[in-house]
């Protein structure tokens, strides 16, 4: 028996995970979502477990993968933007994810302007965010 070509997609998002199994022409075959919980330990704050990614695309791979007329060729990844973790020497997470939404590096955007004398708009076309990597990384770094 023949069996079609197809391929799979998956989106880490900030709710869930959700995947499709498509074929050679982009046809939606089959749809698949897992959702894990958001944290917010402190206000303002707003992480995530890796760890619940990775079973959840576990689980999405597992209900999309079980179509028996596709032999799958691809897997095409997308995720959250501005997301951060930091992994020690063996890639295991040493803190939850510090997710785009998270709001608790005020103070080190504030230190990424002073600490560039004010030109970090001018060298990057933008000024620092709290959503962006850097001011994540000088607040694991701070605290």
């Amino acid at each position: 028996m023949k069996r079609d070509i197809c391929f799979i997609g998956l989106d880490v998002g900030t709710s869930g995970l959700k995947g499709l199994l498509v074929d050679e022409e982009g046809r939606v075959i089959k749809e698949a979502e897992s959702s894990y919980p958001i944290y917010h330990p402190e206000p303002g704050w707003s992480e995530q477990n890796p760890e619940d990614w990775w079973e959840a695309a576990c689980k999405v791979l597992r209900m999309l993968s079980n179509e028996s007329s596709c032999a799958i060729r691809g897997i095409g990844l997308s995720g959250q933007m501005h997301g951060s973790v930091f992994l020690d020497g063996w890639g295991q997470p040493l803190y939850p994810a510090i997710l785009w939404n998270d709001q608790r590096t005020v103070k080190e955007c504030e230190q990424i302007v002073e600490t560039t004398d004010g030109r970090i708009e001018e060298w990057t076309c933008n000024s620092p965010r709290t959503a962006f990597t850097l001011s994540k990384i000088l607040w694991f770094r701070n605290h």
